[in-house]
């Protein structure tokens, strides 16, 4: 019986593999930052032939909960849950209608093997990192929403 699996390992069953196909559904909070920045500089994260960098950007801080069509992640928070941090810039395209920008992602770190082959299989530039974010919480309690001022930072090795 050939592998059925969308993702190693492959086996006959599919159900080893460390992320099932799609499609994947995700919800979570994230703490959104923008920035700007030296353009001469953001250009060592931009490849010529992508674009160039125009000096402004942001940085995504999320506390992410993902499964698949089945949810069967949705049984054990390890499957299931994530963190990561998420970079992107804003570019004037190199080629087409250059008056069009858009962004570009030159840095994500995730907490989470899963997250990081996923992240590959869809063409992102993950890498194993850490993320935390303050957020608040629904209760009538004032620990969730005392003080609370959004934050997040990111620890990351090269």
């Amino acid at each position: 019986m050939p592998p059925s699996s969308f993702a190693p390992p492959f086996t006959a069953s599919g159900r080893s593999a460390l992320v099932q196909a799609p499609p994947w559904h995700y919800a979570g909070w994230l703490v959104n930052v923008g920035f700007s920045f030296d353009a001469a500089r953001g250009a060592a994260l931009v490849p010529p032939d992508v674009g160039t960098a125009t000096g402004t950007g942001c940085v995504h801080f999320a506390d992410w909960q993902s499964c698949g069509e089945d949810g069967r992640e949705m049984l054990d928070p390890v499957y299931a849950q994530y963190r990561e941090t998420i970079v992107v810039l804003e570019i004037e395209p190199a080629r087409g209608d250059t008056s069009r920008r858009c962004f570009y992602c030159p840095l994500i770190y995730v907490d989470q093997d899963i997250s990081m082959l996923r992240g590959w299989l869809q063409g992102w530039p993950k890498k194993i990192g850490q993320t935390w974010l303050t957020r608040s919480l629904p209760l009538t309690h004032p620990a969730p929403r005392r003080w609370l001022q959004a934050a997040g930072s990111v620890r990351a090795s090269a």
